[in-house]
This record gives C-alpha cells, sequence and structure tokens, in this order.
C-alpha cells in the first residue's frame, strides 16, 4: 500500500498511521532515504472501543528536494518478521 503527500516549504512533513493499541505492535521507520530525518514521533488516541486502535504520528525534516520514499514496518519489537508494510511517497520542493 502507497500513499503520497508534500513537505511543507521548509521540507516538514508528518506521516499519521493507525496501530492497534494493546497488542504490541508499532509502527517504525525502516532505512530512511538521504537527505531525510526523524525529528519525533507520539501517540495520539483513538476511541475509546477495547481492542480499537491509535494514531502514531512521525515528524520528519527532508532538506533534499524531490521525490523521496519512506518505507514503514508494523511489528513487535520481540518479532523478526513484520506484520505490515507501507511505503508513503514525499515530494519535497517542485
Amino acid at each position: 500500500m502507497g500513499d503520497a503527500l508534500a513537505a511543507d516549504a521548509k521540507g516538514r512533513f508528518a506521516v499519521e498511521l493507525d496501530e492497534p493499541a494493546t497488542s504490541g505492535y508499532r509502527w517504525t521507520p525502516v532505512g530512511l532515504p538521504a537527505g531525510v530525518s526523524l525529528e519525533g514521533d507520539e501517540v495520539r488516541p483513538g476511541g475509546p472501543a477495547p481492542g480499537g486502535v491509535r494514531h502514531r504520528v512521525f515528524r520528519f525534516a527532508a532538506t533534499q528536494t524531490g521525490r523521496h520514499q519512506l518505507d514503514f514496518e508494523l511489528k513487535r519489537p520481540w518479532e523478526e518478521q513484520a506484520a505490515e508494510r507501507r511505503q508513503v511517497q514525499v515530494q519535497v520542493g517542485p
């Protein structure tokens, strides 16, 4: 699955991914491209239903213009195989 977005004028952008709230699964970025750095991430609660989702928001900064592909994996820290993978394309600059 792939999503596309654009960075702001300063090269900053955010990626929000839904993850299971109580399962131990967590999205993590994998192998960021040159010119893109992770500034931080936070978790925003989802709905109140048990077994629901929460929203993980990653904040990035890009110093190189062009189109960049970011790869994410959803997995538990103690497992080697990802349960899901996602790609996000971001356009930085014109």
